[in-house]
Protein backbone atom coordinates (compact mmCIF):
# COMPACT_ATOMS: atom_id res chain seq x y z
CA UNK A 1 0.00 0.00 0.00
CA UNK A 2 2.92 2.32 0.74
CA UNK A 3 5.71 0.86 -1.40
CA UNK A 4 9.29 1.00 -0.16
CA UNK A 5 11.44 3.66 -1.79
CA UNK A 6 14.91 2.64 -2.99
CA UNK A 7 17.82 4.21 -4.75
CA UNK A 8 21.25 2.93 -5.71
CA UNK A 9 24.15 4.09 -3.56
CA UNK A 10 26.12 4.73 -6.74
CA UNK A 11 23.09 6.28 -8.43
CA UNK A 12 22.95 3.71 -11.26
CA UNK A 13 21.46 0.32 -12.06
CA UNK A 14 23.94 -1.14 -14.59
CA UNK A 15 22.91 -2.71 -17.89
CA UNK A 16 24.13 -6.18 -16.86
CA UNK A 17 22.65 -8.13 -13.93
CA UNK A 18 24.81 -7.35 -10.90
CA UNK A 19 24.11 -6.82 -7.20
CA UNK A 20 23.84 -3.08 -6.52
CA UNK A 21 23.88 -1.74 -2.98
CA UNK A 22 20.67 0.13 -2.20
CA UNK A 23 19.37 2.72 0.27
CA UNK A 24 15.97 1.79 1.77
CA UNK A 25 13.36 4.36 2.85
CA UNK A 26 9.66 4.52 3.57
CA UNK A 27 7.30 6.90 1.81
CA UNK A 28 8.14 9.62 4.35
CA UNK A 29 11.91 9.32 3.92
CA UNK A 30 12.57 7.25 7.04
CA UNK A 31 15.12 4.40 6.87
CA UNK A 32 13.47 0.98 7.03
CA UNK A 33 14.75 -2.54 7.62
CA UNK A 34 12.63 -5.19 5.91
CA UNK A 35 13.58 -8.86 5.53
CA UNK A 36 15.42 -9.01 8.87
CA UNK A 37 13.08 -11.85 9.88
CA UNK A 38 12.77 -13.19 6.31
CA UNK A 39 10.13 -12.38 3.72
CA UNK A 40 6.99 -13.88 5.24
CA UNK A 41 5.90 -14.91 1.74
CA UNK A 42 4.98 -18.63 1.57
CA UNK A 43 6.17 -19.13 -2.00
CA UNK A 44 9.71 -18.08 -1.05
CA UNK A 45 10.00 -20.37 1.97
CA UNK A 46 10.67 -17.16 3.91
CA UNK A 47 13.86 -16.42 2.01
CA UNK A 48 15.81 -13.21 2.56
CA UNK A 49 14.61 -11.48 -0.62
CA UNK A 50 11.66 -9.87 -2.40
CA UNK A 51 11.10 -10.10 -6.15
CA UNK A 52 9.63 -7.01 -7.75
CA UNK A 53 9.98 -4.04 -10.06
CA UNK A 54 11.63 -0.63 -9.67
CA UNK A 55 11.80 2.04 -12.38
CA UNK A 56 10.46 -0.55 -14.82
CA UNK A 57 13.26 -3.01 -14.02
CA UNK A 58 12.33 -6.46 -12.74
CA UNK A 59 14.71 -7.96 -10.22
CA UNK A 60 15.39 -9.11 -6.69
CA UNK A 61 15.84 -7.04 -3.54
CA UNK A 62 17.86 -8.95 -0.93
CA UNK A 63 19.24 -8.37 2.53
CA UNK A 64 22.91 -9.28 3.03
CA UNK A 65 23.94 -10.33 6.53
CA UNK A 66 27.74 -10.52 6.71
CA UNK A 67 27.66 -11.72 10.32
CA UNK A 68 25.12 -14.45 9.71
CA UNK A 69 21.36 -14.87 9.87
CA UNK A 70 19.81 -13.27 12.92
CA UNK A 71 16.29 -11.99 13.74
CA UNK A 72 17.86 -8.81 15.10
CA UNK A 73 19.26 -5.92 13.09
CA UNK A 74 23.03 -5.81 12.71
CA UNK A 75 24.79 -2.60 11.65
CA UNK A 76 26.78 -4.65 9.12
CA UNK A 77 23.61 -5.62 7.22
CA UNK A 78 22.84 -3.99 3.89
CA UNK A 79 20.54 -4.39 0.86
CA UNK A 80 21.17 -5.13 -2.81
CA UNK A 81 19.08 -5.11 -5.95
CA UNK A 82 19.92 -7.40 -8.89
CA UNK A 83 18.06 -7.00 -12.15
CA UNK A 84 16.65 -10.19 -13.66
CA UNK A 85 17.80 -9.58 -17.22
CA UNK A 86 20.31 -7.42 -19.02
CA UNK A 87 18.99 -4.17 -20.43
CA UNK A 88 19.97 -0.53 -20.53
CA UNK A 89 21.67 1.36 -17.74
CA UNK A 90 19.18 3.30 -15.59
CA UNK A 91 19.92 6.31 -13.39
CA UNK A 92 18.43 5.60 -9.95
CA UNK A 93 19.63 8.39 -7.65
CA UNK A 94 16.27 9.37 -6.11
CA UNK A 95 13.93 7.35 -3.86
CA UNK A 96 11.79 5.30 -6.26
CA UNK A 97 8.92 2.91 -5.43
CA UNK A 98 9.68 -0.80 -5.41
CA UNK A 99 6.60 -2.88 -6.25
CA UNK A 100 6.58 -6.42 -4.85
CA UNK A 101 5.46 -9.14 -7.26
CA UNK A 102 3.66 -10.87 -4.39
CA UNK A 103 1.70 -7.75 -3.42
CA UNK A 104 0.65 -7.07 -7.00
CA UNK A 105 -0.42 -10.69 -7.56
CA UNK A 106 -2.59 -10.76 -4.40
CA UNK A 107 -4.54 -7.54 -4.86
CA UNK A 108 -7.81 -9.40 -5.42
CA UNK A 109 -7.47 -11.91 -2.57
CA UNK A 110 -9.11 -11.96 0.84
CA UNK A 111 -6.68 -9.96 2.98
CA UNK A 112 -6.03 -10.43 6.70
CA UNK A 113 -4.11 -7.57 8.31
CA UNK A 114 -2.34 -8.19 11.61
CA UNK A 115 -0.18 -5.11 12.07
CA UNK A 116 1.30 -2.82 14.71
CA UNK A 117 3.14 -5.18 17.07
CA UNK A 118 6.66 -5.37 15.71
CA UNK A 119 6.77 -1.70 14.75
CA UNK A 120 4.91 -0.80 17.98
CA UNK A 121 3.00 2.24 16.81
CA UNK A 122 -0.22 3.92 18.01
CA UNK A 123 -3.56 3.03 16.45
CA UNK A 124 -3.44 6.03 14.10
CA UNK A 125 -0.40 4.53 12.36
CA UNK A 126 -1.92 1.05 12.34
CA UNK A 127 -5.09 2.41 10.72
CA UNK A 128 -3.07 4.39 8.16
CA UNK A 129 -1.03 1.30 7.24
CA UNK A 130 -4.12 -0.89 7.02
CA UNK A 131 -6.00 1.64 4.92
CA UNK A 132 -3.08 1.97 2.52
CA UNK A 133 -3.17 -1.79 1.97
CA UNK A 134 -6.96 -1.78 1.66
CA UNK A 135 -6.76 0.99 -0.94
CA UNK A 136 -4.24 -1.11 -2.87
CA UNK A 137 -6.78 -3.90 -3.29
CA UNK A 138 -8.32 -3.88 -6.75
CA UNK A 139 -11.68 -5.60 -6.31
CA UNK A 140 -15.05 -3.82 -6.33
CA UNK A 141 -15.87 -5.48 -2.98
CA UNK A 142 -12.78 -5.49 -0.80
CA UNK A 143 -12.71 -8.52 1.47
CA UNK A 144 -10.43 -8.01 4.47
CA UNK A 145 -10.15 -8.51 8.22
CA UNK A 146 -8.14 -6.53 10.76
CA UNK A 147 -6.76 -8.27 13.86
CA UNK A 148 -5.70 -6.50 17.04
CA UNK A 149 -2.20 -6.55 18.45
CA UNK A 150 -1.62 -9.66 20.58
CA UNK A 151 -0.24 -7.72 23.54
CA UNK A 152 -0.08 -4.11 24.80
CA UNK A 153 2.93 -2.21 23.51
CA UNK A 154 2.65 0.53 26.17
CA UNK A 155 0.12 -0.39 28.83
CA UNK A 156 -3.29 -2.00 29.01
CA UNK A 157 -5.21 1.29 28.97
CA UNK A 158 -3.47 2.38 25.76
CA UNK A 159 -4.09 -1.04 24.21
CA UNK A 160 -7.81 -0.92 25.02
CA UNK A 161 -8.06 2.61 23.58
CA UNK A 162 -6.30 1.47 20.40
CA UNK A 163 -8.59 -1.54 20.07
CA UNK A 164 -11.63 0.73 20.42
CA UNK A 165 -10.33 2.94 17.60
CA UNK A 166 -9.77 -0.10 15.39
CA UNK A 167 -13.30 -1.31 16.11
CA UNK A 168 -14.75 2.12 15.25
CA UNK A 169 -12.78 2.11 11.99
CA UNK A 170 -13.46 -1.47 10.84
CA UNK A 171 -16.58 -2.64 12.70
CA UNK A 172 -17.54 -6.23 11.92
CA UNK A 173 -14.26 -6.73 10.05
CA UNK A 174 -12.26 -6.22 13.25
CA UNK A 175 -11.23 -9.15 15.48
CA UNK A 176 -10.04 -8.29 18.96
CA UNK A 177 -7.88 -11.38 19.27
CA UNK A 178 -6.30 -10.36 22.58
CA UNK A 179 -9.67 -10.02 24.29
CA UNK A 180 -11.09 -13.15 22.70
CA UNK A 181 -8.17 -15.27 23.87
CA UNK A 182 -8.49 -13.81 27.37
CA UNK A 183 -12.25 -14.43 27.54
CA UNK A 184 -12.63 -17.70 25.65
CA UNK A 185 -9.26 -18.97 24.46
CA UNK A 186 -8.56 -21.49 27.21
CA UNK A 187 -12.06 -22.92 26.99
CA UNK A 188 -11.85 -23.20 23.19
CA UNK A 189 -8.51 -24.97 23.52
CA UNK A 190 -9.77 -27.30 26.26
CA UNK A 191 -7.15 -26.06 28.73
CA UNK A 192 -7.71 -25.77 32.48
CA UNK A 193 -6.42 -22.37 33.67
CA UNK A 194 -3.27 -22.38 35.75
CA UNK A 195 -2.54 -19.84 38.48
CA UNK A 196 -0.35 -17.98 35.98
CA UNK A 197 -3.16 -17.96 33.43
CA UNK A 198 -5.49 -16.43 36.00
CA UNK A 199 -2.92 -13.75 36.82
CA UNK A 200 -2.41 -13.04 33.13
CA UNK A 201 -6.13 -12.64 32.53
CA UNK A 202 -6.41 -10.23 35.46
CA UNK A 203 -3.58 -8.18 33.91
CA UNK A 204 -5.24 -8.10 30.47
CA UNK A 205 -2.72 -10.47 28.92
CA UNK A 206 -3.27 -13.55 26.78
CA UNK A 207 -2.91 -16.55 29.14
CA UNK A 208 0.54 -18.12 29.29
CA UNK A 209 -0.94 -21.52 28.36
CA UNK A 210 -1.74 -20.06 24.91
CA UNK A 211 1.63 -18.39 24.36
CA UNK A 212 5.09 -19.52 23.28
CA UNK A 213 6.68 -16.33 24.66
CA UNK A 214 5.65 -12.81 25.66
CA UNK A 215 4.12 -12.07 22.27
CA UNK A 216 3.78 -15.15 20.06
CA UNK A 217 1.20 -17.85 20.57
CA UNK A 218 1.82 -21.58 20.83
CA UNK A 219 0.05 -24.19 18.69
CA UNK A 220 -3.04 -24.11 20.90
CA UNK A 221 -3.24 -20.32 20.75
CA UNK A 222 -2.81 -20.18 16.99
CA UNK A 223 -5.41 -22.91 16.52
CA UNK A 224 -7.95 -20.77 18.40
CA UNK A 225 -7.04 -17.73 16.30
CA UNK A 226 -7.31 -19.71 13.07
CA UNK A 227 -10.75 -20.94 14.09
CA UNK A 228 -12.14 -17.49 14.92
CA UNK A 229 -10.78 -16.07 11.65
CA UNK A 230 -12.36 -18.99 9.77
CA UNK A 231 -15.71 -18.39 11.47
CA UNK A 232 -15.57 -14.66 10.75
CA UNK A 233 -14.90 -15.34 7.06
CA UNK A 234 -17.92 -17.66 7.04
CA UNK A 235 -20.11 -15.08 8.80
CA UNK A 236 -19.21 -12.50 6.17
CA UNK A 237 -20.07 -14.99 3.41
CA UNK A 238 -16.60 -14.98 1.88
CA UNK A 239 -15.94 -18.72 2.17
Amino acid sequence: GNPMRLYAEGGVIPAAPAAVKMVMLDNNGKPIRPLVQKSGIPETNNALYFDGTIAGIKGRLAIVKPNGVSPAWDSANYYTFTRSEAGTEVILNRPTPFYLDFAEARRGDIQIFWTGQNNETPSEYIIADNNAMINHMNTAIKRYLVISRPKPYLDLAAQIADEEKLYLEYGSRFINVRKYLIDYGLDDAGITPTAQDTADIAAGLVPTSLRADGTHFNNAGYAVVANIVFKKLQQLGWI
